[in-house]
C-alpha cells in the first residue's frame, strides 16, 4: 500500500511538472509545431508512455495532421500518419468526449490506426473550446489498465493548455499576416516587399542566379472606379491579384501589391527573357478574364515592365526603378503590353 501511495505521489509530481513546463512553453514559444513537439516529447519522457500524438484538424483539407513522438520506428509512425482521414480517428474528433480504452488486447478490439504498434491501453482527449474542435491528444502504452481516472483529469488539463497554445499561435500568425499582407487582396504588401527584396538580391548574388522582377499596372483603373463604383473596383483588384498570385507561385515566385492598382512580381532564378514570356501569359489571362458583379460585366487590361538582376541593376532600388520605368514606357506605347528594361537601358550594368 505504501508503494502504491509513493507511486501515486510520484505520478502526481510528474503531472504537475508537465503542466508547469507546458505553461512556460506557451509563454515563450510561438511556433506551434515546435511547441507541440516539446509537449509530446515531455509527456513521453515523464509519463513513460510509448507514443504521444497530437492530431490537429485541418478544415481546408478536411483531414488530420499529426505531431508524434514514439518509441517506434519512423516507418511505423509514418504509416500511422497516413490515417489522416481514418473513420475511427474522425469519430474521436467528432465525439468531443474523452475516450479511454484500457483493454485493447484482452478485448481483442480492432483499431486500424494502431496497426504496427503493440498497444494495451490508449487515451484520446479532445482539443476543443466553445464548440470549436481543434483536434485531440492520443497517448498509448503497451500495458493494459495503464490509464486511471487521474490520468483523464491530467490529460484534460494538458488539453486545455494545448488549446490555449493553438489559439495563441493562430493569433500570432494572424497578427503577423496583417503586418505583411494586403488587407484587400490577401497578397503581400509593400512592407513585406521592402523586407524580402534585399534578401532575394543577396540570395541571387550568393547563388549566382538571376532575379527577375515585373511591375504591372491595371490600365484605365480610374475609369473602372468612376463607371462601376469603388466596390466593383475592389473586386477587380482582388481578381487581378489572385491571377497574378496563381501565375507567379507556379514558378516559385511571389507577388506584392506595390501601390493602388500596381503590383510587383519577383521570380528568383529566372532571367529577363523568361520573365517576359511568363508575364505576357499573365497579361493575356487578365485581358481575357470576365469580371462580373450582378448585371455588370467588364474586362480589364494591364501594362507590364520587366527587369532583372544583375543584368540591368546593381541593387534592389535600381531593379525596381528599371522595371517601373519599363512599365511606364508600356503605358506610353499604348498599354496592354510587356516592355523589358532591355529596351530602356540597352546596356548591361557593369
Amino acid at each position: 500500500e505504501l508503494q502504491q501511495m509513493n507511486e501515486k505521489f510520484r505520478k502526481s509530481i510528474a503531472e504537475f511538472y508537465i503542466l508547469k513546463e507546458i505553461g512556460n512553453y506557451i509563454g515563450s514559444v510561438l511556433e506551434l509545431e515546435q511547441l507541440l513537439d516539446m509537449i509530446t516529447d515531455m509527456i513521453m519522457g515523464v509519463m513513460g508512455v510509448d507514443t504521444c500524438s497530437i492530431a490537429l484538424w485541418d478544415n481546408k483539407q478536411e483531414e488530420l495532421t499529426f505531431q508524434v513522438n514514439s518509441i517506434y520506428s519512423e516507418n511505423i509512425i509514418e504509416k500511422f500518419k497516413t490515417h489522416a482521414k481514418n473513420k475511427q480517428l474522425l469519430h474521436l474528433i467528432n465525439n468531443s468526449h474523452t475516450y479511454v480504452e484500457n483493454h485493447v488486447i484482452s478485448k481483442n478490439k480492432q483499431y486500424s490506426f494502431l496497426d504496427g504498434r503493440k498497444v494495451g491501453s490508449f487515451i484520446a482527449v479532445p482539443l476543443s473550446k466553445n464548440n470549436i474542435i481543434y483536434g485531440f491528444i492520443l497517448v498509448e502504452h503497451q500495458l493494459e489498465s495503464y490509464f486511471s481516472k487521474s490520468s483523464i483529469e491530467f490529460f484534460k488539463a494538458v488539453s486545455a493548455q494545448i488549446v490555449m497554445a493553438i489559439e495563441n499561435a493562430r493569433l500570432y500568425k494572424k497578427t503577423e499576416e496583417m503586418a505583411t499582407k494586403d488587407g484587400l487582396t490577401g497578397i503581400y504588401n509593400r512592407t513585406y516587399l521592402n523586407q524580402i527584396l534585399p534578401k532575394m538580391i543577396e540570395w541571387s548574388k550568393n547563388h549566382h542566379q538571376p532575379l527577375a522582377v515585373s511591375i504591372f499596372d491595371i490600365d484605365s483603373f480610374k475609369k473602372v472606379n468612376d463607371s462601376y463604383g469603388h466596390l466593383f473596383g475592389d473586386k477587380v483588384l482582388q481578381i487581378v491579384a489572385q491571377l497574378g498570385k496563381a501565375k507567379v507561385e507556379s514558378y516559385g515566385g511571389i507577388i506584392s501589391r506595390y501601390g493602388g492598382e500596381e503590383f510587383i512580381l519577383l521570380l528568383p532564378g529566372y532571367d529577363l527573357d523568361a520573365m517576359v514570356m511568363i508575364v505576357d501569359e499573365l497579361r493575356q489571362e487578365i485581358a481575357n478574364y470576365p469580371i462580373q458583379d450582378g448585371n455588370v460585366l467588364t474586362y480589364v487590361q494591364a501594362s507590364f515592365g520587366v527587369s532583372a538582376y544583375p543584368q540591368f541593376a546593381k541593387n534592389s532600388i535600381e531593379l525596381v526603378q528599371s522595371a517601373d520605368t519599363a512599365m511606364y514606357r508600356s503605358k506610353q506605347l499604348g498599354k496592354n503590353r510587356v516592355i523589358s528594361a532591355k529596351l530602356e537601358t540597352g546596356n548591361k550594368i557593369k
